[in-house]
């Protein structure tokens, strides 16, 4: 059942690209206990069902839409059936995206354009009709645009130049945007995670995605998908305008990279490939 209901969030329709899994998923959830009616987007229809039965199980209302965010005109199809079913949207969390592990001159041209589609373009065509499903639902003012972006969207590292690039250019995006949609009394948010303990999907160079562990990665830099969707929707409950941060040592690593270049590539200089 509904536990912790907040009078902010009862009530309120969000939408959760890549909502099938991982964060997507622990967000969808969180969401439907605070009495958020949830729309859960993706590719694969069995995983975003599973997902609306968990929200049926926690008291909530969900709806399940099959959608690939390269596809505009499948993104468009997407909000009008969340306004179909709930009459309105309040929050688009765009969460849809995939890594990339490979050095950048042994990555194919191919692989460099379909990632921008997907974490790029992707994020671009659910904000696009997302606000325009914020003006018919009466407006942008209160409203709430979440991006899921990384904490690599300000400092890259060693095999992860490409994906990046597609999170510093989702970033830039989100930060005209914040002032943009501020103006008409709207919210942009970005989330900055750094690994989670979930399976990915990774693509490498040569165009072969498979799903992964993050079972390599050092346990400072990994954290639960939970955590993150904790993150989110303190967010929401309390909306601001700026970067949500989750873990407590990827802030001052930025800032020490940002600060000390030197050090930063000499650091970068001894991971491993």
């Amino acid at each position: 059942m509904i536990s912790s209901m907040n009078k902010k969030l009862n009530e309120r329709v969000i939408l959760i690209t890549g909502g099938g899994t991982g964060i997507g998923r622990a967000t969808a959830i969180a969401c439907a206990k605070e009495g958020m009616k949830v729309a859960v987007s993706g590719r694969r229809l069995e995983k975003l069902l599973a997902v609306v039965a968990e929200i049926e199980a926690v008291g909530g209302q969900g709806l399940a839409v099959v959608c690939d965010v390269q596809d505009e005109k499948e993104v468009r199809g997407m909000f009008e059936q969340v306004l179909s079913k709930f009459e309105k949207l309040d929050v688009l969390f765009a969460n849809a995206g995939y890594s990339l592990e490979a050095d950048v001159c042994e990555t194919e041209s191919e692989q460099v354009k379909d990632i921008f589609e997907t974490n790029f373009m992707g994020t671009f065509y659910a904000v696009k009709h997302g606000v325009d499903a914020f003006e018919k639902s009466g407006g942008v003012r209160g409203r709430h645009v979440v991006i899921c972006s990384s904490s690599l969207s300000h400092f890259s590292v060693p095999k992860f130049g490409i994906y990046s690039a597609t999170k510093a250019a989702q970033l830039s995006m989100a930060q005209s945007l914040r002032v943009e949609l501020g103006r008409e009394g709207g919210y942009v948010s970005t989330v900055h995670p750094v690994g989670t303990e979930s399976e990915l999907v990774v693509s490498d160079g040569a165009g072969e995605k498979r799903t992964i562990t993050n079972s390599n990665t050092p346990k400072l830099f990994i954290q639960s998908c939970e955590r993150v969707a904790d993150c989110v929707v303190r967010c929401l409950k309390r909306p601001k305008r700026a970067e949500v941060w989750p873990s407590f040592i990827t802030w001052p690593l930025f800032c020490v990279f940002h600060s000390l270049p030197r050090f930063a590539g000499w650091l970068m200089g001894r991971v491993k490939g």
